[in-house]
């Protein structure tokens, strides 16, 4: 019996698949935040990165999703940066940092190369 899910939904977590749950999120960060620092013996990376995955079969394809991190990076300020992998994948990936906490936008082209 094949038990491959092929509906994004089930997978993913963005705004656009649970909208309305963004105030949820940012409570449970903040809440994160207290407990790390009311519990110094929990181990805990001193670089956390928070990473949105920009999915083209959530917005509609490729181009869909390159435009997609250019809006995020001009909302937060900065440039697209543009990574060729040695498998043919492309990255697309905007990001914004809060002291050591980054805030990452990204989209992987898989194999692709750029369009």
């Amino acid at each position: 019996m094949d038990t491959t899910v092929t509906d994004h939904r089930y997978w993913c977590r963005c705004e656009t698949c649970e909208p309305g749950r963004r105030a949820e999120a940012t409570a449970g960060l903040r809440a994160l935040a207290d407990y790390i620092d009311a519990n110094p013996t929990v181990p805990f990376d001193v670089h956390p990165r928070i990473q949105h995955c920009v999915r083209p079969s959530v917005l509609g394809g490729h181009d869909a999703a390159v435009t997609e991190v250019h809006r995020i990076a001009a909302a937060i300020g900065t440039e697209v940066k543009i990574f060729d992998t040695h498998r043919g994948d492309v990255h697309y990936v905007a990001g914004v940092a809060f002291g050591p906490v980054e805030y990452v936008a990204v989209y992987i082209h898989e194999g692709g190369g750029r369009a």
